[in-house]
């Protein structure tokens, strides 16, 4: 049991060494500035006049936001105290009154799922105004309009950058968190193991409501928010089980999906909910003969994406923790077949590696070039779904061992393991980044990589076995973090929207937090605890994702409350 627990309570020891090192409620603070999509110009402040720039304006062009009632902000002049404002209609930069009245009041629109290609960018309202006007730059001015092509009128469109404050917007204390948003000062607070406050979009409260007492307890002295975090993650993994005892995605998403329950199986739930990961994995079996079905992605399924492998990852979790050997012999029946099958359908000889799509990342504009079709996707070969590979294949030699298989049988899948090990490492690690690249396009393309960075393909290579401790230490160390994360894809795409682009995900940078731990950057494994803890408390529920830059929840085109591999 002690192996698990380890896992299981890496995020909550490494919440107790971030939240010991800020007993005290740390001042935090952050001056944005404020660009227009369509132009790409800045806001800047001149005697009362809003005028807009190519080049930022030091302090002119610098905003600090106040939180206002709910979800209302105020928007002010570093250089002179002003309150952006609506005055008669036109938009100002005044010395106001307090208490503020409604004219200097400010909210963000976001954009959904149907108007995703806007995610990551606003609209900004103001409070005394018709919900229809929008802020605009029209002609070097800031102006109030009736946006009628609200989703297509890009000079209405707005993005905070962050350009000076604490190293980071938020700090913790034992039983809270503080985070100088795009909000304004918005914080979160557990009032008790069963209980937490947050203001983030304007007063909400998570008490728990569920039966969480067959589950091991979780205390401490000196980290109330910890705790009371846990009894939320231990509250929402049971509302992620469906009527059949299986496991939903997510809120949103009521059915089960291969990925989502086999990452968050391996996580923790194979011992702490062992009989409906079980069911689990047996529901995302084909029969006859056994194979491990695969998840969706671009161009349908199966054979563009093939990292329906990664069920093995689960599966050995779960016979870890029950010793089940009659289970066992199914799900290497199963993943016996499948690894046959993408052995003749995927496998590229020349170099080693099997075919498919970057691991989990199916929205393919985020990943690959706008020209890449779907066969060209299915044709390229991606880092993380090879370490994946690379797993299968370790799982079958020792399963084969466990089940006394042929000697002849566990060589083979061995040579299979030590084939992709080597390929991986020869074809996706970068020596000068000291970093494995995302993907090589096709055989067609040469084989060229990619020269992007996924998060989630360097932490599967790194725990999955693929690399070197050296290899993991300078990943670790060179992997790009920003302040609310580890980066989904980098360089992220600047003129697309927020998904998997420019975006923060719980799930991928979990194995690179434990790649972090298991070479002692405690530093790294700080800043991804903190990650999840700023995300959850703010939010009150593990989200699907978040904003790279802002730590929004309320930005990219999906975003799921209670997210099964977020939970």
């Amino acid at each position: 049991m002690k192996i698990y627990l380890k896992y299981i309570f890496l995020f909550l020891i490494a919440g107790s060494i971030f939240s010991s090192c800020n007993q005290k409620d740390e001042k935090v603070y952050s001056f944005w500035a404020l660009q227009n999509r369509a132009t790409g110009e800045y806001l800047y402040e001149d005697d009362g006049e809003c005028k807009f720039s190519r080049e930022k304006q030091g302090d002119k062009s610098l905003w600090k936001i106040a939180a206002a009632e709910g979800d209302h902000v105020c928007i002010v002049n570093k250089k002179s105290g002003r309150y952006l404002s609506l005055d008669n209609g036109q938009v100002v930069c005044s010395v106001v009154d307090q208490p503020v009245t409604e004219s200097a009041e400010w909210y963000y629109g976001n954009f959904d799922f149907v108007t995703q290609t806007n995610s990551g960018w606003y609209t900004i309202s103001n409070r005394s105004a018709e919900s229809n006007l929008h802020l605009v730059e029209k002609d070097g001015t800031l102006c109030m309009q009736d946006n009628a092509n609200r989703n297509t009128d890009f000079s209405a469109h707005w993005t905070w950058v962050r350009e000076e404050g604490t190293p980071l917007s938020y700090s913790f204390t034992p039983d809270g968190v503080t985070d100088a948003s795009f909000l304004g000062i918005r914080t979160a607070k557990a009032i008790s193991p069963t209980e937490i406050h947050s203001d983030y979009h304007g007063e909400k409260v998570w008490k728990l409501s569920q039966d969480i007492s067959s589950f091991p307890k979780f205390s401490t002295e000196n980290n109330l928010l910890i705790e009371a975090l846990y009894n939320m993650a231990l509250e929402e993994m049971l509302m992620d089980v469906r009527s059949d005892s299986t496991f939903r995605a997510g809120a949103l998403w009521p059915d089960t999906w291969t990925r989502d329950a086999v990452y968050s199986i391996w996580f923790s739930y194979a011992w702490i909910m062992p009989e409906v990961s079980r069911k689990t994995l047996d529901k995302q079996t084909l029969r006859n003969p056994r194979e491990a079905l695969q998840d969706t992605g671009s161009g349908g399924s199966w054979p563009i994406s093939t990292d329906r492998v990664v069920w093995a990852l689960a599966a050995w979790e779960y016979y870890l923790y029950t010793g089940d050997s009659s289970w066992l012999e199914g799900a290497y029946e199963g993943l016996s077949y499948t690894a046959r099958k993408d052995i003749h359908v995927a496998f590229d000889k020349r170099i080693g590696l099997f075919k498919g799509e970057t691991c989990s990342m199916d929205w393919r504009t985020h990943t690959y070039p706008n020209w890449f079709t779907n066969v060209t996707i299915g044709s390229s070969f991606s880092c993380g779904t090879n370490a994946l590979h690379m797993f299968m294949y370790e799982f079958l030699s020792k399963t084969a061992g466990i089940l006394g298989k042929p000697e002849s049988e566990k060589t083979y899948w061995e040579s299979f393991r030590n084939v992709l090990k080597d390929s991986i490492n020869k074809h996706f690690w970068n020596e000068d980044k000291g970093l494995y690249e995302c993907y090589l396009y096709p055989e067609i393309s040469g084989y060229k990589a990619s020269e992007r960075v996924g998060v989630m393909s360097n932490g599967l290579c790194a725990v999955l076995g693929a690399s070197t401790d050296e290899q993991i230490r300078r990943m670790v160390g060179n992997f790009p973090l920003y302040p609310y994360g580890a980066a989904v894809l980098y360089p992220s795409i600047p003129d697309d929207f927020a998904y998997h682009n420019k975006s923060v995900w719980p799930v991928w940078q979990t194995p690179y937090m434990y790649a972090a731990r298991q070479v002692g950057n405690i530093s790294a494994v700080e800043h991804m605890a903190a990650s999840l803890t700023r995300a959850s408390a703010l939010f009150l529920t593990h989200k699907e994702n978040m904003t790279y830059d802002t730590g929004y929840d309320r930005g990219t085109a999906l975003n799921s409350d209670r997210q099964l591999w977020s939970v």
